[in-house]
């Protein structure tokens, strides 16, 4: 046989054998417990997301998927470690939107926001909610803003953590709306929640799953949402962009992620496993997440879902700019 000709046949041969060897991957995919990384405390709305996600993807998949709680430094201690993981699909991270504002907090995070992971699917969107005392005077943003500017100074917003993702949510109403309402950083929403019922603060910035227990039980009341339109679940609530702030919007997604260079027959097995939980017949995540006040977003594709991280990483680098938040 022309040299030529045998290399090339060689060539054949080994992409065959590569093709097969990548079916056979994805079929026998997992033979072992999925690892689920989630940076966040158990009880954290991610971690709340990250359960429900391992026990779907669990009967999805025929194999098991355990919840690994790997907290500290806003969630990239996690996202650091996943990073470093094997790239083989028993290694993945339930993370939020926390992971594309962080690289904008400090001078230096253990992962490249975009070389370091094989994005997967973005699986829900959820508001903040601002919320008040239930016996508090303030019944609306509008309530909220007129009194910060009668008497600067005198009121306190809580948030769980430092420049998180719900104090940027405080610190965008206070830049849109030109007051200064003193943020209280706590070592978690839960805290924070707390810290209101007793009286420490005057309002609270939290995302949902965190406080919609308390607003059902009577404890809170949830004064306004941050999305662009009311929630399904709270159509009495309205947003702040409509209670006297046009174009307020911020929300927090969560999503699914493996770290770079996942194979693409593995890929595919999660991606089809994520489509086929969305499109169950007894909607058992659907109803999950309605509880917890989650929004799925449309079926998504691991390249719109990198798409997505793009934009909401130069949102939040203007965001941080904006409200004159130096990296430390």
């Amino acid at each position: 046989m022309n040299p030529m000709l045998k290399r090339f046949a060689g060539w054949i041969c080994l992409g065959l054998l590569l093709g097969a060897a990548g079916t056979a991957l994805a079929q026998d995919y997992p033979t072992r417990p999925v690892r689920i990384v989630v940076g966040f405390p158990a009880g954290s709305s991610a971690d709340l997301v990250g359960r429900i996600m391992a026990d779907q993807l669990a009967r999805q998949l025929g194999g098991q998927a355990v919840v690994v709680n790997t907290v500290g430094a806003s969630g990239t201690i996690a996202a650091g470690a996943v990073a470093k993981a094997n790239a083989d699909g028993y290694t993945l991270l339930v993370t939020t939107s926390v992971l594309m504002l962080s690289p904008h907090l400090y001078k230096s995070v253990p992962y490249d926001p975009f070389k370091s992971f094989t994005p997967i699917a973005r699986v829900g969107n959820t508001p903040f909610c601002i919320v008040v005392q239930s016996q508090s005077t303030m019944q609306s943003i509008r309530d909220v803003i007129a009194e910060a500017k009668a008497k600067p100074g005198s009121l306190n917003y809580g948030a769980g953590g430092s420049a998180s993702t719900g104090w940027f949510a405080g610190a965008l109403l206070n830049t849109m709306a030109k007051v200064e309402i003193q943020s209280v950083a706590y070592t978690g929403l839960p805290a924070a929640l707390t810290a209101l019922i007793g009286g420490q603060v005057q309002m609270v910035v939290s995302d949902l799953p965190s406080t919609i227990g308390h607003v059902r039980s009577g404890r809170l009341r949830m004064i306004a949402v941050t999305s662009a339109q009311r929630m399904d679940i709270l159509p009495d609530v309205p947003t702040v962009a409509e209670s006297g702030l046009p174009g307020y919007e911020l929300v927090n997604w969560y999503g699914l992620l493996a770290p770079n260079a996942l194979p693409g027959p593995v890929l595919d097995r999660l991606q089809g496993a994520i489509a086929a939980i969305f499109k169950s017949p007894g909607k058992a995540l659907l109803d999950q997440f309605a509880g917890l006040g989650l929004v799925p977003p449309p079926l998504n594709t691991p390249e719109q879902f990198a798409e997505y991280l793009r934009a909401d990483f130069e949102f939040w680098k203007k965001l941080v700019a904006d409200t004159g938040v130096k990296p430390n």
